[in-house]
Order: C-alpha cells, then structure tokens, then sequence
C-alpha cells in the first residue's frame, strides 16, 4: 500500500506497507511467538477495505503524523481510518485522535475513524468528529 500524495518523490521515499493476506502464515515465520494485536487487527482492517472495493493508502500529514488507511469507498466518500487495539490508556487515544484531526485537515470532507476492539463513542475535537468504534462492529458492514 502506498503512501497518498501528490508528489511522486514523496511516494518513493516512504516505504510501501505491506499486508498478509494470510496472517497465520506470516506469525508461522515471525521471529517473535507473541502475537502484535494491533498489527494483526490493522491487517484485518485492511484486507476487509480490499473486500469492499475501496482504493486504500496512507497517509502522513505536514506535522509527521501517520494515519493507518485513507480509504476512498466506490461511492466516492473518503475515510481517513487509525487502528489500535487498546485505546483506554490517555496517551494513545491522544496520539491516535490527533493523527486523525491532521489528516481531517489535509482530507477536507474525509469522514475519520478509529477501530479499536472494544471502545465505541464519538469524539469531537478541534472541530472534527471522529468516530470510535469496535472493529468486530465495522467489519460486520458498518456504513459498508
């Protein structure tokens, strides 16, 4: 998956990120025999934004900020997406929800999101609405 920009020397100077389309086979080979369950539920996430038809990349905005997927669905809506798996401690939903409030402002009109197993709320800031959601509800068709 590619980065989102303009610029084509930008594109090649950030790394492509790569999927499995098998996890299973991945974690067979992985030198680490403990799971990464934010890695594996960002995999999901994104192999479930194939399923839809969407074109994914990501994207980094002007302050460094990295925002797991810009989804572009086949309706034309656009959803800048940020995956973690535990969002309780402070500090990450505050990493995650500002990745999401640059990306708002770079993606004018992009809807934003963040998938996480278990917390669903709406988070409003800076004047943006994000969603939070539990990837189990999303991936079960949520606004598909």
């Amino acid at each position: 998956m590619k980065i989102e920009t303009d610029s084509e020397r930008r594109r090649m100077v950030n790394p492509v990120k790569v999927y499995a389309a098998d996890t299973g086979l991945a974690d067979a080979f992985a030198m680490s025999r403990n799971p990464d369950i934010g890695r594996l539920l960002e995999n999901c996430i994104y192999m479930d934004l194939c399923r839809r038809g969407c074109q994914v990349s990501y994207i980094v905005t002007s302050s460094g900020f990295e925002v797991d997927f810009l989804a572009e669905h086949l309706d034309g809506r656009q959803q800048a997406i940020q995956v973690a798996a535990d969002i309780s401690n402070a500090e990450t939903l505050e990493r995650e929800t500002r990745a999401l409030v640059e990306a708002g402002r770079t993606v004018k009109g992009a809807e934003l999101l963040l998938l996480n197993l278990s917390e669903e709320s709406s988070i409003t800031r800076d004047g943006f609405t994000i969603e939070v959601l539990p990837a189990w509800k999303w991936l079960l068709d949520y606004k598909a």
